[in-house]
């Protein structure tokens, strides 16, 4: 039985699509902005987009792609032909990776109680920079349940310095500290 692509799969061929074409970020944003348009669509109705036919995937999605770069429109097309288009968020986020990954550079959150200011966010873009030894992009995200400080993830990694874990820290160190 013939293995079915995968979204990797596809990502990796259009990958090395856009290295020969020179249009890595380009397509690496056309392709994060076509899969938050298709999110916010699946969202507001009751069938999802993923599940329709061919023929009315084509008669929605071919006209809307006309203006991108050919190999995207083939993509699209291709996936639409094949019932795959669900493959769609996989292949974006597994080409946003080989960018990233391209570019010796690491996605990561902020997760804070309110929303840093652009230049904190800059001096700690900074900081986790020269620790990582490796550029960083840094989203900042609103977490209502952080009382205080940040925790940050980027990759595997995870740094908390959040009031609750130094709290935590500090409880389990007068704990021992009595215990003795």
């Amino acid at each position: 039985m013939a293995r079915r692509p995968t979204g990797k799969r596809y990502a990796r061929a259009l990958f090395d699509l856009a290295v020969d074409n020179n249009s890595i970020e380009e397509w690496t944003g056309v392709l994060v902005d076509i899969v938050a348009v298709l999110d916010e669509e699946n969202s507001s109705r009751s069938d999802s987009l993923f599940e329709l036919s061919s023929s009315k995937q084509k008669s929605i999605f071919l006209p809307a792609v006309n203006e991108l770069h050919q190999i995207l429109q083939n993509l699209i097309a291709l996936l639409i032909a094949r019932s795959s288009l669900a493959l769609l968020p996989s292949i974006a986020g597994e080409f946003k990776d080989l960018a990233d990954k391209h570019y010796g550079r690491e996605r990561g959150v902020v997760y804070t109680a309110v929303d840093l200011e652009p230049p904190a966010l800059d001096r700690l873009k900074k900081i986790l920079e020269q620790s990582f030894g490796k550029s960083i992009l840094l989203e900042n995200q609103v977490d209502e349940s952080i009382v205080g400080g940040i925790l940050v993830q980027i990759g595997d990694t995870v740094l908390d310095g959040t009031t609750a874990s130094r709290l935590s820290s500090l409880r389990n160190s007068l704990m021992e500290n009595t215990a003795r």
